[in-house]
């Protein structure tokens, strides 16, 4: 008869094993500080968008680098790896070739800091700016727009001045809220 792979001999007894010793005291754990994922979710929870959107980000960037390293190992089909992502199939594919040649650095954009090629520069934008405050503050982007090209030699689209205005505070965005009557009782 064997125990263990050791071979016992008639009448000896198996080789007894220590029990654990129960604890000494017989209290209650006191309870403990609050964990540090608690703590950071409520430090997260007081963050404002814009001051989260940075953390999104890149959350979102390691978790397509994990799926497209598991892609690459063949642990998960791409087709599902496109479907998580809400990419096509293609896409993943590109992105694939990408991460074996360049890396983590291939999933990254290529135009991520550069300006547009149309962007206005930042001297004719504040040149518009004190245009509008000085001159035009009674108007609106329509008409703004309309006489910054014919007395300034500025074109530029209302919705171009539309944003800068709705940058520096000068218009609110969307139209206004008209308040209604109430029906009558009929």
């Amino acid at each position: 008869m064997s125990i263990d792979g050791e071979e016992l001999k008639r009448g000896e007894s198996p080789p007894t094993q220590k029990l654990k010793e129960p604890p000494q005291d017989n209290q209650a754990p006191e309870a403990s500080p609050p964990a540090s994922s608690e703590r950071t979710n409520r430090a997260l929870s007081e963050l404002t968008n814009e001051e989260l959107m940075p953390i999104r980000v890149e959350a979102q960037r390691q978790y397509k680098q994990y799926l497209i390293e598991q892609a690459i190992a063949k642990k998960v089909p791409q087709w599902k790896v496109a479907e998580l992502l809400g990419l096509s199939l293609r896409q993943i594919q590109r992105y694939v070739k990408a991460f074996r040649i360049q890396g983590p650095e291939g999933l990254l954009r290529k135009t991520s800091d550069k300006k547009p090629h149309n962007a206005f520069p930042p001297e004719t934008r504040e040149k518009i700016v004190t245009i509008i405050k000085n001159e035009l503050m009674e108007f609106g982007p329509t008409l703004i727009s309309k006489h910054l090209s014919e007395h300034s030699g500025i074109v530029a689209s209302k919705e171009t001045v539309r944003r800068i205005m709705i940058s520096e505070g000068l218009w609110e965005s969307g139209a206004p809220r008209v308040t209604r009557r109430a029906r009558r009782k009929r």
